[in-house]
């Protein structure tokens, strides 16, 4: 499992709305159950202005967006200091 290769222990995501958070659970419930994520990876939710580190996935997460339509300028800057780990 990449993830749990990395030494990723913890991950906070940004907290959107009740909804959206709850369909994020079940996201993560699902790739936990495909073993495509460990089971002991402990996963919180806050706000952005509580975790200012947040934008930088923000940042990471548009750039790749734009890259998948074939905009790759800003991905082309990222690539050396980002490892992005695909769930397939």
């Amino acid at each position: 499992m990449e993830v749990e290769q990395t030494g990723v222990s913890k991950v906070v995501i940004e907290s959107r709305s009740p909804e959206q958070d709850h369909l994020d659970r079940g996201l993560l419930t699902g790739l936990r159950m495909a073993s495509m994520l460990p089971k002991s990876l402990t996963v919180t939710w806050q706000p952005s202005v509580s975790e200012p580190l947040l934008w930088a996935a923000d940042a990471v997460v548009s750039a790749t967006t734009w890259w998948l339509d074939d905009r790759a300028h800003h991905y082309n800057l990222l690539v050396e200091q980002v490892r992005a780990i695909s769930l397939e």
